[in-house]
């Protein structure tokens, strides 16, 4: 079913907040690299209970180490292609393959959940899209095969866009 205009416009409203609360604690570190770079935060639900939030940033390499320990990581170079996260170098510090580590999908399975929604200050690039975005859309309609939905939703506060992740994949190909 597809998402009503108000519910658009709630997820906006309630992740712009959340998204600004994160890019002010960046802020505060007084770090130069703040300035630029993209907050994307991750939260996974079962039912109305959150049972995994996480935050990223894709420019972390310059924040101090106390900030960095409450980020999802860079991607290590050797996962770099992995299911999920895309190859090349610089993908290592793009935010939705950082939180789709972090997730760690394999220790989530064990969880119980029915709701994925990313939230990215900026729009989502392609190449994020073609794997990111679109393997874990892959991966959330396997799950629906064994009688499980999985809602995953996906907000890029830039243009102002609440998507199934599933129509954004679709727009790709």
């Amino acid at each position: 079913m597809p998402l009503t205009d108000k519910e658009k416009k709630d997820y906006l409203i309630k992740y712009q907040a959340a998204v600004n609360l994160a890019r002010m604690s960046l802020f505060e570190s007084e770090a130069k690299t703040v300035s630029g770079g993209n907050v994307a935060v991750l939260e996974v639900f079962n039912d109305e209970t959150r049972v995994f939030s996480d935050k990223a940033f894709s420019n972390s390499s310059g924040l101090p180490k106390n900030l960095k320990a409450n980020l999802a990581p860079s991607v290590p170079k050797t996962e770099l292609g992995d299911l999920g996260i895309p190859k090349g170098q610089q993908h290592a510090n793009h935010t939705e393959p950082k939180l789709w580590k972090k997730f760690d999908l394999h220790k989530a399975s064990k969880s119980d959940f029915n709701k994925i929604i990313l939230i990215s200050e900026m729009d989502c690039c392609k190449s994020c899209l073609k794997t990111t975005i679109s393997e874990l859309s892959g991966v959330t309609d396997l799950v629906a095969l064994k009688g499980k939905n999985i809602e995953f939703i996906v907000i890029e506060l830039n243009s102002k866009k609440v998507s199934y992740a599933h129509d954004l994949v679709d727009k790709l190909y």
